[in-house]
């Protein structure tokens, strides 16, 4: 029996993880879904029946995300002695359930005490690994992968920056993205009449809305944002886009359900993704949001930051400098003011998400690494 050990369940910021089960269990693959904690929003109708060992929300224990971070070392052997119970939690689950692979998602607590379960228990181990989970190693990675089967990596930033931390993993490593339910997010044949702009994401440092802010001061004023999405950053970019003058073309829409995603891309005229490199060196991997919106032919702008440059160039979308709300404004101009040259772009962009995100294919790619591990040994 597999056991894919999640962060929490379920979580709104990373659907994608539901959406990889759900197609997992298409392809046959049977498994057991655990999560350490309770997730930030109610649970979809998808048949998933994920066990959580903690109530203990993960926002009161932290989270991945922490201003000041301790030293790898010392903060393994905190978490060890905090997460004691947990871990005890899985070494039953692991036992009761005849468990023979666990796979971890998120180079964290989950991937920590799948590594220590495995070894105790003498069966094999797996890490997913994302963006922040790597490029903000909380642990110390040779400790975290030591003896690892195989690594599944959604995007090529990630994994080349695990492979720079860890000569000699490379060949373990498995670079199979996310993917795009292509049934759900059908191709637009046209582009509604608006100048509106759409921002969907966490409202964490990496995602830079500031950034697009700024740039909203450089546009026209017709032009307007919606923003879908919430987190820490919410109050002070709030304030922001007051000081700047533009709180009145910007609408905030929290949380959305993917549903609700979708009915804002259709109104939307692009998808803008500022991200940067944050103070602490946090930045994106590929957001699933821009894959979708490419799927939909909605045109996209982003910055050369982190995972997006594997998807986003000048014939699939418009790609910028990172930190110039100048650059970023000119990007948006030349966006809607080119439509035949836009058009060329989202129906490239269309197509390049068939060929190489569709999650199904990519399903089938996860699914028969997970196949092959049966036979594999510590």
């Amino acid at each position: 029996m597999l056991l894919i050990l999640l962060p929490s369940w379920p979580c709104w910021s990373e659907t994608f993880l539901r959406q990889d089960l759900v197609f997992l269990r298409e392809e046959g693959v049977e498994f057991l879904p655990v999560a350490l904690f309770p997730g930030d929003c109610e649970l979809a109708p998808d048949g998933l029946n994920v066990g959580i060992l903690s109530r203990k929300p993960r926002s009161a224990e932290g989270g991945r995300h922490r201003s000041f971070r301790l030293p790898p070392c010392l903060a393994m052997l905190l978490s060890r002695w905090k997460h004691r119970a947990l871990r005890r939690q899985l070494r039953n689950l692991v036992q009761e359930q005849g468990v023979t692979h666990i796979h971890a998602e998120f180079a964290d607590i989950t991937a920590l005490l799948a590594c220590e379960t495995a070894h105790r228990m003498n069966i094999p181990f797996s890490v997913g690994i994302h963006a922040a989970d790597i490029h903000l190693a909380k642990y110390p990675m040779l400790t975290l992968f030591r003896g690892v089967s195989f690594v599944l990596a959604c995007n090529q930033a990630v994994s080349d920056a695990l492979a720079e931390q860890l000569p000699g993993i490379q060949e373990k490593i498995h670079l199979i993205p996310h993917g795009v339910d292509l049934r759900f997010w059908q191709y637009r044949p046209a582009l509604p009449a608006t100048k509106k702009l759409l921002f969907v994401g966490r409202l964490v440092p990496k995602k830079g809305l500031a950034l697009l802010l700024k740039a909203l001061t450089e546009l026209p004023e017709e032009i307007s944002l919606t923003i879908v999405g919430d987190g820490p950053m919410s109050t002070e970019w709030k304030a922001l886009a007051q000081s700047l003058g533009v709180a009145s073309r910007v609408r905030w829409m929290g949380v959305l359900p993917r549903e609700g995603v979708r009915e804002q891309m259709e109104q939307a005229r692009a998808l803008v993704m500022p991200s940067i490199v944050d103070a602490e060196g946090n930045r994106d991997g590929i957001p699933n949001v821009v894959t979708e919106a490419m799927a939909m032919g909605l045109p996209v702008i982003g910055t050369q930051v982190g995972g997006l440059p594997e998807v986003l160039t000048e014939d699939t979308g418009w790609i910028t400098r990172q930190e110039n709300p100048t650059v970023l404004a000119n990007a948006i101009s030349l966006c809607l003011g080119q439509p035949a040259q836009t058009e060329q772009r989202r129906a490239k962009a269309r197509l390049f998400i068939e060929q190489n995100f569709d999650a199904k294919r990519l399903a089938k790619q996860r699914a028969s690494v997970f196949r092959r591990s049966r036979t594999s040994k510590m």
